[in-house]
Protein backbone atom coordinates (compact mmCIF):
# COMPACT_ATOMS: atom_id res chain seq x y z
CA UNK A 1 0.00 0.00 0.00
CA UNK A 2 2.87 2.36 0.78
CA UNK A 3 4.94 1.56 -2.29
CA UNK A 4 1.50 2.48 -4.35
CA UNK A 5 0.85 5.41 -2.75
CA UNK A 6 4.14 6.68 -3.28
CA UNK A 7 3.67 6.37 -7.23
CA UNK A 8 5.60 2.94 -7.39
CA UNK A 9 4.37 1.69 -11.07
CA UNK A 10 4.29 -2.03 -10.20
CA UNK A 11 2.89 -1.58 -6.69
CA UNK A 12 0.24 0.77 -8.04
CA UNK A 13 -0.64 -2.15 -10.54
CA UNK A 14 -0.45 -4.82 -8.01
CA UNK A 15 -2.89 -2.52 -5.79
CA UNK A 16 -5.10 -2.06 -8.67
CA UNK A 17 -5.75 -5.80 -9.37
CA UNK A 18 -6.89 -6.64 -6.28
CA UNK A 19 -9.08 -3.78 -5.75
CA UNK A 20 -10.57 -4.26 -9.50
CA UNK A 21 -10.60 -8.39 -8.86
CA UNK A 22 -11.79 -8.14 -4.80
CA UNK A 23 -8.92 -10.44 -4.89
CA UNK A 24 -8.77 -10.50 -0.84
CA UNK A 25 -10.15 -6.89 -0.17
CA UNK A 26 -13.44 -5.62 -0.77
CA UNK A 27 -14.01 -4.58 -4.17
CA UNK A 28 -13.51 -1.20 -5.58
CA UNK A 29 -13.08 -1.37 -9.50
CA UNK A 30 -13.36 2.34 -10.22
CA UNK A 31 -10.44 2.94 -7.77
CA UNK A 32 -8.50 -0.07 -9.09
CA UNK A 33 -9.22 1.14 -12.61
CA UNK A 34 -7.72 4.59 -11.95
CA UNK A 35 -4.36 2.87 -10.45
CA UNK A 36 -3.62 0.87 -13.33
CA UNK A 37 -4.21 3.81 -15.92
CA UNK A 38 -1.46 5.74 -13.49
CA UNK A 39 0.70 2.69 -13.73
CA UNK A 40 0.08 2.34 -17.28
CA UNK A 41 0.41 6.54 -17.58
CA UNK A 42 3.66 5.32 -15.82
CA UNK A 43 4.88 2.96 -18.16
CA UNK A 44 4.24 -0.35 -16.39
CA UNK A 45 3.96 -3.32 -18.97
CA UNK A 46 1.78 -5.22 -16.86
CA UNK A 47 -0.48 -2.66 -16.32
CA UNK A 48 -0.58 -1.18 -20.15
CA UNK A 49 -1.69 -4.92 -20.95
CA UNK A 50 -4.14 -4.96 -18.10
CA UNK A 51 -5.81 -1.69 -20.09
CA UNK A 52 -5.42 -3.60 -23.23
CA UNK A 53 -7.60 -6.51 -21.82
CA UNK A 54 -10.16 -4.01 -20.22
CA UNK A 55 -10.75 -2.14 -23.51
CA UNK A 56 -11.68 -5.26 -25.63
CA UNK A 57 -13.64 -6.56 -22.65
CA UNK A 58 -15.32 -3.14 -22.00
CA UNK A 59 -14.57 -2.81 -18.39
CA UNK A 60 -15.98 0.55 -17.27
CA UNK A 61 -15.82 1.33 -20.71
CA UNK A 62 -17.14 1.20 -24.00
CA UNK A 63 -15.28 -2.02 -26.08
CA UNK A 64 -12.55 -0.77 -28.07
CA UNK A 65 -10.21 -3.70 -29.98
CA UNK A 66 -8.67 -1.10 -31.95
CA UNK A 67 -7.11 0.28 -28.37
CA UNK A 68 -7.02 -2.90 -27.29
CA UNK A 69 -4.45 -3.90 -29.97
CA UNK A 70 -2.51 -0.54 -29.94
CA UNK A 71 -2.18 -1.08 -25.56
CA UNK A 72 -0.87 -4.60 -26.11
CA UNK A 73 1.60 -3.52 -28.55
CA UNK A 74 2.84 -0.80 -26.04
CA UNK A 75 3.04 -3.67 -23.36
CA UNK A 76 5.32 -5.74 -25.70
CA UNK A 77 7.20 -2.76 -26.73
CA UNK A 78 7.87 -1.94 -22.52
CA UNK A 79 9.12 -5.77 -22.55
CA UNK A 80 6.44 -7.55 -20.76
CA UNK A 81 6.53 -11.15 -21.31
CA UNK A 82 2.96 -12.18 -22.03
CA UNK A 83 2.07 -9.50 -23.99
CA UNK A 84 5.07 -10.05 -26.46
CA UNK A 85 3.47 -13.95 -26.47
CA UNK A 86 0.02 -12.65 -26.91
CA UNK A 87 0.46 -10.07 -29.53
CA UNK A 88 2.76 -13.22 -31.45
CA UNK A 89 -0.29 -15.44 -31.69
CA UNK A 90 -2.40 -12.61 -32.41
CA UNK A 91 -0.82 -11.88 -35.50
CA UNK A 92 -0.08 -15.81 -35.84
CA UNK A 93 3.57 -15.15 -36.49
CA UNK A 94 7.13 -14.89 -34.29
CA UNK A 95 9.46 -12.33 -34.19
CA UNK A 96 10.06 -8.91 -32.17
CA UNK A 97 8.59 -6.30 -34.46
CA UNK A 98 5.83 -5.27 -32.03
CA UNK A 99 4.46 -2.56 -34.57
CA UNK A 100 4.64 -5.03 -37.19
CA UNK A 101 3.10 -7.65 -35.12
CA UNK A 102 0.18 -5.37 -34.64
CA UNK A 103 -0.49 -4.85 -38.53
CA UNK A 104 -1.04 -8.12 -39.36
CA UNK A 105 -3.61 -9.21 -36.46
CA UNK A 106 -6.58 -9.96 -38.39
CA UNK A 107 -9.65 -9.31 -36.83
CA UNK A 108 -12.01 -10.56 -39.15
CA UNK A 109 -10.39 -13.54 -39.77
CA UNK A 110 -10.42 -14.23 -35.87
CA UNK A 111 -14.34 -13.69 -35.85
CA UNK A 112 -15.36 -15.77 -38.90
CA UNK A 113 -16.93 -19.40 -38.29
CA UNK A 114 -17.76 -22.06 -40.62
CA UNK A 115 -20.82 -22.69 -41.24
CA UNK A 116 -22.95 -25.27 -39.08
CA UNK A 117 -24.43 -28.56 -39.98
CA UNK A 118 -27.81 -29.79 -38.91
CA UNK A 119 -27.04 -32.93 -37.16
CA UNK A 120 -30.32 -33.31 -34.38
CA UNK A 121 -34.09 -32.34 -34.71
CA UNK A 122 -35.01 -32.59 -30.43
CA UNK A 123 -32.91 -31.19 -29.25
CA UNK A 124 -31.99 -29.17 -32.10
CA UNK A 125 -28.67 -29.53 -32.75
CA UNK A 126 -25.37 -28.31 -35.14
CA UNK A 127 -22.10 -28.73 -35.40
CA UNK A 128 -19.55 -26.29 -36.53
CA UNK A 129 -16.55 -28.24 -38.08
CA UNK A 130 -13.38 -26.84 -37.77
CA UNK A 131 -14.74 -23.93 -35.53
CA UNK A 132 -10.99 -23.35 -33.89
CA UNK A 133 -7.61 -23.91 -35.15
CA UNK A 134 -5.49 -26.45 -33.31
CA UNK A 135 -3.28 -23.85 -32.15
CA UNK A 136 -6.00 -21.77 -30.48
CA UNK A 137 -6.98 -24.62 -28.49
CA UNK A 138 -3.78 -25.18 -27.30
CA UNK A 139 -3.62 -21.77 -26.09
CA UNK A 140 -7.30 -21.90 -24.44
CA UNK A 141 -5.85 -24.89 -22.31
CA UNK A 142 -2.76 -23.40 -21.59
CA UNK A 143 -4.52 -20.55 -20.11
CA UNK A 144 -6.88 -21.69 -17.76
CA UNK A 145 -4.89 -25.10 -16.99
CA UNK A 146 -2.92 -23.98 -13.56
CA UNK A 147 -7.17 -22.96 -12.68
CA UNK A 148 -8.75 -25.96 -12.35
CA UNK A 149 -10.54 -27.16 -9.29
CA UNK A 150 -13.25 -29.57 -9.16
CA UNK A 151 -16.25 -28.74 -10.62
CA UNK A 152 -19.42 -28.24 -9.23
CA UNK A 153 -23.40 -28.44 -9.75
CA UNK A 154 -25.55 -25.70 -9.94
CA UNK A 155 -29.62 -25.87 -8.13
CA UNK A 156 -30.08 -22.03 -8.48
CA UNK A 157 -28.09 -21.71 -5.11
CA UNK A 158 -25.86 -18.59 -4.74
CA UNK A 159 -22.97 -21.41 -3.62
CA UNK A 160 -22.82 -24.43 -6.30
CA UNK A 161 -21.73 -27.66 -4.42
CA UNK A 162 -19.59 -30.78 -5.22
CA UNK A 163 -21.16 -33.96 -5.68
CA UNK A 164 -20.81 -37.80 -6.77
CA UNK A 165 -23.02 -37.23 -9.77
CA UNK A 166 -19.68 -34.64 -11.57
CA UNK A 167 -16.43 -35.78 -10.75
CA UNK A 168 -14.35 -33.63 -13.89
CA UNK A 169 -12.49 -30.26 -12.89
CA UNK A 170 -13.45 -27.21 -14.18
CA UNK A 171 -12.01 -23.22 -14.36
CA UNK A 172 -13.84 -19.89 -15.88
CA UNK A 173 -12.34 -17.57 -18.16
CA UNK A 174 -12.99 -14.86 -15.22
CA UNK A 175 -11.52 -11.32 -16.38
CA UNK A 176 -8.47 -12.13 -14.10
CA UNK A 177 -7.52 -14.82 -15.94
CA UNK A 178 -8.47 -14.03 -19.53
CA UNK A 179 -7.01 -12.17 -22.53
CA UNK A 180 -7.38 -10.50 -26.04
CA UNK A 181 -7.19 -14.20 -28.01
CA UNK A 182 -10.05 -15.63 -25.66
CA UNK A 183 -11.71 -12.22 -26.19
CA UNK A 184 -11.89 -12.84 -29.69
CA UNK A 185 -13.21 -16.27 -29.32
CA UNK A 186 -15.84 -15.53 -27.22
CA UNK A 187 -16.76 -12.70 -29.94
CA UNK A 188 -16.48 -15.42 -32.50
CA UNK A 189 -18.70 -17.68 -30.71
CA UNK A 190 -21.09 -14.77 -30.07
CA UNK A 191 -21.17 -13.99 -33.87
CA UNK A 192 -21.53 -17.42 -35.42
CA UNK A 193 -24.73 -17.77 -32.75
CA UNK A 194 -25.67 -14.18 -34.08
CA UNK A 195 -26.25 -12.72 -30.29
CA UNK A 196 -24.25 -10.14 -28.54
CA UNK A 197 -21.77 -11.79 -26.48
CA UNK A 198 -23.53 -10.05 -23.18
CA UNK A 199 -25.71 -13.02 -23.48
CA UNK A 200 -22.71 -15.34 -23.13
CA UNK A 201 -22.54 -16.34 -20.02
CA UNK A 202 -18.87 -17.15 -18.01
CA UNK A 203 -16.86 -19.52 -20.47
CA UNK A 204 -15.36 -22.43 -19.06
CA UNK A 205 -12.92 -25.13 -19.77
CA UNK A 206 -13.81 -28.33 -18.70
CA UNK A 207 -11.08 -31.25 -17.96
CA UNK A 208 -11.85 -35.09 -17.44
CA UNK A 209 -9.18 -37.22 -16.45
CA UNK A 210 -9.69 -41.35 -17.62
CA UNK A 211 -13.18 -42.68 -15.28
CA UNK A 212 -13.86 -38.50 -14.34
CA UNK A 213 -17.61 -37.91 -15.61
CA UNK A 214 -20.26 -35.43 -15.26
CA UNK A 215 -23.52 -37.61 -14.87
CA UNK A 216 -27.19 -37.36 -16.68
CA UNK A 217 -28.18 -33.53 -16.28
CA UNK A 218 -30.13 -30.93 -17.84
CA UNK A 219 -28.56 -27.21 -18.69
CA UNK A 220 -31.59 -25.45 -18.30
CA UNK A 221 -32.80 -24.57 -15.48
CA UNK A 222 -35.98 -26.32 -14.11
CA UNK A 223 -38.75 -23.56 -13.01
CA UNK A 224 -40.05 -26.39 -10.47
CA UNK A 225 -37.00 -25.55 -8.34
CA UNK A 226 -38.06 -22.17 -6.35
CA UNK A 227 -34.35 -21.57 -6.20
CA UNK A 228 -34.11 -22.07 -10.10
CA UNK A 229 -37.14 -19.96 -10.63
CA UNK A 230 -35.78 -17.09 -9.23
CA UNK A 231 -32.61 -17.20 -11.05
CA UNK A 232 -34.72 -17.37 -13.90
CA UNK A 233 -36.53 -14.38 -13.41
CA UNK A 234 -33.54 -12.22 -12.46
CA UNK A 235 -31.14 -13.69 -15.32
CA UNK A 236 -33.60 -14.93 -17.86
CA UNK A 237 -33.32 -19.01 -18.85
CA UNK A 238 -30.47 -20.85 -20.50
CA UNK A 239 -31.53 -21.15 -23.94
CA UNK A 240 -27.98 -22.81 -25.98
CA UNK A 241 -24.74 -25.04 -24.71
CA UNK A 242 -21.69 -24.37 -26.92
CA UNK A 243 -19.12 -26.70 -26.73
CA UNK A 244 -15.78 -26.63 -28.65
CA UNK A 245 -13.61 -29.43 -28.18
CA UNK A 246 -9.98 -28.98 -27.70
CA UNK A 247 -8.61 -32.17 -28.12
CA UNK A 248 -9.26 -35.85 -29.58
CA UNK A 249 -6.49 -37.88 -28.03
CA UNK A 250 -8.64 -39.56 -25.88
CA UNK A 251 -10.30 -42.79 -25.85
CA UNK A 252 -14.76 -42.63 -25.38
CA UNK A 253 -16.01 -39.37 -23.71
CA UNK A 254 -18.41 -38.66 -25.53
CA UNK A 255 -21.38 -36.27 -24.89
CA UNK A 256 -24.11 -38.67 -24.76
CA UNK A 257 -28.07 -37.65 -25.11
CA UNK A 258 -29.30 -40.97 -24.48
CA UNK A 259 -32.92 -40.48 -24.64
CA UNK A 260 -32.20 -38.40 -28.25
CA UNK A 261 -30.19 -41.73 -28.95
CA UNK A 262 -27.24 -39.71 -30.06
CA UNK A 263 -24.06 -39.35 -28.69
CA UNK A 264 -20.83 -37.00 -30.61
CA UNK A 265 -17.33 -36.35 -29.97
CA UNK A 266 -15.91 -33.70 -32.08
CA UNK A 267 -12.21 -34.00 -33.44
CA UNK A 268 -9.82 -31.16 -32.02
CA UNK A 269 -11.33 -27.73 -33.03
CA UNK A 270 -15.04 -28.58 -33.55
CA UNK A 271 -18.23 -27.52 -31.34
CA UNK A 272 -21.64 -28.75 -30.87
CA UNK A 273 -24.14 -26.69 -29.95
CA UNK A 274 -27.35 -27.59 -28.79
CA UNK A 275 -30.47 -26.02 -27.78
CA UNK A 276 -32.12 -26.29 -24.55
CA UNK A 277 -35.42 -25.36 -25.04
CA UNK A 278 -37.86 -25.10 -28.02
CA UNK A 279 -39.02 -22.49 -30.27
CA UNK A 280 -40.53 -20.60 -27.85
CA UNK A 281 -38.83 -21.15 -24.67
CA UNK A 282 -39.76 -24.06 -23.28
CA UNK A 283 -37.04 -26.66 -21.35
CA UNK A 284 -37.02 -29.51 -24.02
CA UNK A 285 -36.50 -33.01 -21.27
CA UNK A 286 -34.66 -34.75 -24.52
CA UNK A 287 -31.64 -32.07 -24.00
CA UNK A 288 -30.82 -33.98 -20.88
CA UNK A 289 -27.15 -35.36 -21.49
CA UNK A 290 -24.15 -36.54 -20.06
CA UNK A 291 -20.24 -36.14 -20.41
CA UNK A 292 -19.17 -39.51 -20.25
CA UNK A 293 -15.87 -40.24 -18.71
CA UNK A 294 -12.93 -41.26 -20.84
CA UNK A 295 -11.37 -44.66 -20.34
CA UNK A 296 -7.50 -43.43 -21.58
CA UNK A 297 -6.37 -40.28 -22.10
CA UNK A 298 -7.61 -36.59 -20.92
CA UNK A 299 -10.67 -34.80 -22.59
CA UNK A 300 -10.60 -31.01 -22.50
CA UNK A 301 -13.56 -29.24 -23.52
CA UNK A 302 -14.66 -25.53 -23.35
CA UNK A 303 -18.56 -24.47 -22.64
CA UNK A 304 -20.18 -21.57 -23.46
CA UNK A 305 -23.88 -20.93 -21.49
CA UNK A 306 -26.09 -18.53 -24.36
CA UNK A 307 -28.95 -16.93 -21.58
CA UNK A 308 -32.11 -15.55 -22.82
CA UNK A 309 -31.24 -12.12 -20.85
CA UNK A 310 -28.10 -9.94 -21.42
CA UNK A 311 -25.57 -9.94 -18.61
CA UNK A 312 -23.50 -6.84 -18.17
CA UNK A 313 -20.46 -8.05 -16.31
CA UNK A 314 -18.18 -5.76 -16.59
CA UNK A 315 -20.41 -2.27 -16.66
CA UNK A 316 -19.87 -1.69 -20.05
CA UNK A 317 -21.88 1.84 -20.84
CA UNK A 318 -24.62 1.40 -23.19
CA UNK A 319 -24.95 -2.27 -22.81
CA UNK A 320 -29.00 -3.43 -22.33
CA UNK A 321 -29.37 -5.34 -25.54
CA UNK A 322 -33.44 -6.65 -25.36
CA UNK A 323 -33.85 -10.40 -24.13
CA UNK A 324 -33.57 -12.98 -27.03
CA UNK A 325 -37.07 -14.78 -27.86
CA UNK A 326 -38.89 -16.69 -30.10
CA UNK A 327 -37.53 -15.29 -33.29
CA UNK A 328 -34.16 -16.01 -32.13
CA UNK A 329 -34.98 -19.65 -31.69
CA UNK A 330 -37.27 -20.11 -34.91
CA UNK A 331 -34.22 -18.57 -37.12
CA UNK A 332 -31.34 -20.47 -35.80
CA UNK A 333 -32.98 -23.62 -33.94
CA UNK A 334 -35.02 -25.18 -36.15
CA UNK A 335 -33.93 -27.68 -38.64
CA UNK A 336 -32.23 -26.66 -42.11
Amino acid sequence: MQRAQSGDPGAMTALGKKLLFADGVAPAPQKGMALINEAANRLDGEATSLIARFAAWGVLQPEDMTRAFDCLTQSAALGFAPAQAELRFLAREGGGDWRGLRRRIDQDAWLASPAPRHVLDRPRALVFDGFASHAECDWIIARLRGDLERAKIYRGVADPMVADSRTNSEAGFMLKSSDLPMCLIRNRIAGALRVKHAFCEVTRLLHYLPGQTFKLHTDYLDEEIPAMRETIEKRGQRFATFLLYLNEDYQDGETDFPFASFRYKGKKGDALLFFNVDDVGTPVALSTHAGLPPTSGEKWVLSQWIGSRSINAFMTPGEAPAPLGSEWLKSFGSPA
